[in-house]
């Protein structure tokens, strides 16, 4: 594969997935890097065989588009107007009562299921965890001096 062989498959994967703008930006960027090389008497294999693929090089560009981070199915960003963090992740807001109601029924699930479990412990960490923090704070005292 040449040079112009490399920038035409770069623009092709590019085309369509980000701004022209960036299309532009990095068809032009390889260009000059390829000829710079070139001109210090590197082969044109070596240098596109260092580059590496251009689709590869392509979904690099397009996955660290800032297009692609808005448009994204997980995040979070700053209401400025009612001061409030957006969290989504996929299809679901995180700020619904609704996920937040889900949630918080599945943690308590989570801890019945492990009190059942280790009723055993949990007993003695509920009956007597008062004493169980008075002899840990005894040891940290001790432990420091």
């Amino acid at each position: 594969m040449g040079k112009d062989k490399f920038i035409k498959e770069l623009v092709k994967s590019l085309q369509g997935e980000v701004p022209e703008s960036i299309v532009k930006e990095n068809a032009k960027y390889y260009e000059e890097y390829i000829s710079a090389e070139l001109a210090k008497g590197s082969k044109e294999e070596t240098i596109l065989e260092e580059i590496g693929s251009p689709r590869l090089i392509a979904k690099t560009i397009i996955a660290t588009s800032p297009d692609n981070y808005e448009n994204s199915k997980v995040g979070a960003d700053y209401d400025t107007e009612t001061e409030n963090l957006n969290v989504k992740f996929k299809n679901f807001n995180l700020n619904e009562w609704k996920i937040k109601a889900i949630l918080f029924g599945v943690l308590l699930i989570i801890i019945l299921l492990l009190a059942l479990i280790f009723k055993g412990a949990f007993y003695i960490i509920v009956n007597y965890g008062w004493l169980l923090l008075l002899i840990w704070l005894a040891y940290k005292l001790i432990k420091r001096r």
